[in-house]
């Protein structure tokens, strides 16, 4: 009886455990350029290179936070919400999932960021948030906006990066602020479909459906937002100028076709794009795996049988011992799979 609880138990611990790596990718970087990013994943920071061999295809999993320098620009491939984000330079973005609901998102910290969603799969949800405003989708071309702004002269204020360097200028007209205030301009614009945008930053939650060529803003000015109703107003040419001269360059089969027109400003190093891999690559490790798991698990109910019908302790040991060894090599064949990928 215990060689029996031992075999069940071993195997639903192996056969819960390989779902879960699999759940865990939010998506991959398909496009980078510039000099390098900073990933933060599981507590720990590190510097990673543009250059780097290990950019290009790197997995994304739920809860990597992606700080990119001046002059570097990441976009990351969303597969389950259909969708690619674009991360500008001098930002700050999250990547989380909410498996609960099947909701797809991501946090804007500081900094700029664009998203093309087109195909969520049913009954996922795709949406972005700001500390002040949060963007929902479905089937659509939309970015967000958390600019902090620098006292200048007697009462206007310049755009800055979190690093206290001057970040790309927003051209909107100069926000007056007071001696010493901190401010924040809070932003969603929509570039084509259409985007739910709620504000938090009031005792109640407001909302308010952004079309194509509409935006809405929020100043929080020393940590106090504006009060009344979000107002739509229409996109300004500066919005469309920065996106313009940024415009999507990753391609990766099955996720989004990049539509847009020419490039305004050509990027001064050569871009690279993460290499396509082909079906049947993908396919033969999960063939593999499966294989693996349905005889491992035969094998282990094959010594359970046999435990309670003889008393020949080598024929169980020996089923018991194959079918942990094929599960496990299951197992292995999958973290290969994965690293690989």
């Amino acid at each position: 009886m215990k060689r029996i609880k031992s075999a069940l138990l071993s195997l639903v611990i192996i056969l819960c455990g390989v779902p879960q790596l699999a759940a865990e990718v939010y998506g991959t970087i398909i496009y980078a350029e510039g000099s390098s990013f900073r990933l933060v994943r599981n507590g720990t920071s590190r510097q990673i290179s543009v250059d780097s061999d290990e950019v290009f295809g790197m997995e994304v999993i739920p809860g990597d936070i992606f700080q990119t320098a001046s002059q570097t620009m990441l976009e990351l491939g969303i597969r389950e919400a259909g969708a690619v984000v674009k991360i500008a330079e001098n930002t700050s973005f999250r990547c989380s999932r909410e498996p609960e609901d099947n909701r797809t998102t991501g946090e804007l910290y500081y900094g700029r960021v664009r998203a093309k969603v087109t195909r969520l799969a049913r009954g996922s949800t795709y949406r972005i948030t700001s500390p002040s405003l949060v963007a929902g989708v479905r089937g659509t071309d939309f970015g967000l906006d958390v600019i902090a702004f620098r006292q200048r002269g007697d009462v206007h204020a310049q755009p800055v990066a979190a690093d206290g360097a001057v970040s790309a200028d927003t051209g909107d007209p100069e926000y007056t602020v007071n001696d010493g205030d901190a401010t924040v301009l809070h932003r969603v614009f929509c570039f084509d479909g259409s985007v739910l945008v709620g504000d938090f930053s009031g005792p109640e939650l407001e909302t308010v459906v952004l079309t194509a060529g509409e935006k809405v803003e929020r100043l929080v000015l020393a940590g106090t937002a504006e009060t009344g109703p979000l107002e739509k107003m229409t996109i300004d040419s500066e919005i469309r100028a920065f996106w313009d001269s940024r415009p999507f360059k990753g391609i990766e089969a099955g996720i989004i076709p990049v539509e847009d027109e020419g490039v305004r400003d050509v990027p001064a190093r050569k871009p690279r794009f993460a290499p396509e891999r082909s079906a049947g690559h993908l396919r033969v490790p999960g063939t593999i795996t499966a294989t693996l798991m349905v005889l491992g698990s035969s094998a282990l109910v094959s010594a359970a049988v046999l435990d309670s019908m003889t008393s020949d302790d080598w024929m169980v040991r020996a089923a018991h011992t194959s079918g942990c060894i094929m599960i496990g090599s299951g197992t292995v064949v999958t973290l290969l799979s994965l690293i690989g990928r």
